[in-house]
């Protein structure tokens, strides 16, 4: 005849899955959220500041459920909606990548004109289903 586990037994399993819990909102919070959502992108210069005639690192990192391709481009206005539409506005593509899963690209560009500019990320499905998955922007920089 099976007994029911102890009060001990019990209380330990609430207290397990109570830390999990736990520990799983913290990692949320602590901003790992996106590893865990089916589709992020994140673009980021560094330095934010740059000198003309000076390099700068452009990187983009993110998580893609399924075959995906990133597009990164350096735009001097505020990046747009789509990538075909920032394509047209005459943006330099500077990433193009097909990616799956955890990713990270980048490229290191040499500053050529002064004024603010804008690193534009997007992340679209492969064609033929080619829907926006997500996209990013991050300002930088270029001083004379």
């Amino acid at each position: 005849m099976d007994r029911p586990p102890a009060p001990t037994q019990r209380s330990r399993g609430l207290l397990v899955g109570a830390v999990a819990a736990i520990v799983l909102a913290g990692a949320l919070a602590a901003g790992t959220a996106s590893a865990l959502l089916p589709y992020s992108v994140h673009v980021r210069v560094a330095p934010t500041t740059v000198a003309k005639g000076s390099n700068f690192r452009v990187s983009a990192n993110g998580n893609s459920s399924n075959s995906s391709i990133l597009i990164v481009f350096l735009a001097a206005k505020a990046c747009a909606t789509t990538a075909t539409e920032e394509r047209s506005l005459g943006a330099a593509e500077v990433i193009s990548h097909p990616v799956v899963g955890l990713y990270l690209r980048s490229r290191t560009i040499l500053a050529h004109v002064p004024g603010n500019h804008y690193a534009c990320a997007y992340l679209i499905g492969t064609p033929p289903q080619s829907l926006l998955r997500g996209r990013a922007s991050a300002a930088y920089v270029v001083t004379p």
